[in-house]
């Protein structure tokens, strides 16, 4: 695996691991381990928004799907998505 294929896949990879933080956050809310799927999340974070501001300021022309990454994140995670109505 050379320098121009193993870029992308860490790119992609680091996306989705971020993703997958902010639904363990979702998926274990009011549970025991809601903590630690927390500290996940919250580390998560600064490394999704770091590869948005580094794909804009190299001009990388995938860095508003780093962007949109971002927002979903944040939004998985602070979303109330529970059936019940109020």
């Amino acid at each position: 695996m050379n320098f121009s294929t193993g870029l992308p896949a860490i790119w992609v990879g680091v996306h989705l691991v971020g993703l997958a933080a902010a639904w363990l956050v979702r998926l274990h809310a009011g549970r025991r381990r809601e903590g630690l799927a927390q500290l996940g999340f919250l580390a998560c974070l600064p490394v999704i928004g770091s590869a948005t501001v580094v794909g804009q300021q190299m001009c990388l022309t995938i860095w508003p799907l780093s962007a949109a990454t971002l927002a979903m994140m944040i939004v998985l995670a602070t979303a109330d998505l529970s059936p019940r109505c109020q």
